[in-house]
């Protein structure tokens, strides 16, 4: 098992998605794929759990989500 896996991971299981995505149907995908225990991090937050990952998508732009569900709005990363 990995010890944890760069949330660019999961912007690409959203982006591949069918838009917009349910919370549940997203969380259900990232659980699938990545596993229910997995811990995710990014540049600027480590040990995150998928819930907490996705808030702060949210909160960054990089997902939108309003009563239709969740969108992918984009990554300005550079893939770092």
């Amino acid at each position: 098992m990995q010890d944890s896996i760069h949330g660019r991971n999961v912007l690409n299981l959203i982006q591949e998605m069918p838009q917009p995505i349910s919370t549940e149907t997203l969380m259900s995908a990232i659980n699938e794929s990545f596993g229910t225990e997995a811990k995710f991090h990014t540049c600027s937050i480590k040990g995150a759990s998928a819930n907490e990952l996705i808030e702060m998508f949210i909160t960054k732009g990089k997902l939108n989500q309003d009563e239709s569900g969740i969108h992918f709005v984009g990554c300005g990363c550079g893939h770092h």
